[in-house]
């Protein structure tokens, strides 16, 4: 498994994908992909005091990173910001 940051690393927020030569290795096991999910983004975010996400919607793959690392304070805004901006509840993007 390769590990290819990409875009925000300036600014503390990280920006992955993971790399597999399946033809090599064989699937990854998703337990896996989960436990170096979390060292990556308990690196960024604990150890760097960086973000796991940057400007943008966090996506369903990080909605738990979203839980686990976002204050309440802001999650509270964002909640709103997005009741205010699409209270159809356009798209797929879930905060809270």
């Amino acid at each position: 498994v390769a590990i290819f940051d990409f875009g925000h690393i300036g600014d503390g927020g990280v920006h992955f994908n993971l790399v597999v030569d399946e033809a090599r290795a064989g699937p990854v096991d998703i337990a896996f992909e989960r436990r170096l999910r979390d060292w990556v983004y308990s690196m960024a975010v604990d150890r760097f005091g960086g973000s796991f996400s940057a400007e943008h919607g966090v996506g369903r793959k990080n909605q738990a990173y979203y839980d686990l690392y976002t204050q309440k304070k802001h999650k509270d805004l964002a909640a709103g910001l997005k009741q205010l901006t699409s209270p159809g509840h356009l798209g797929s993007v879930c905060f809270g």
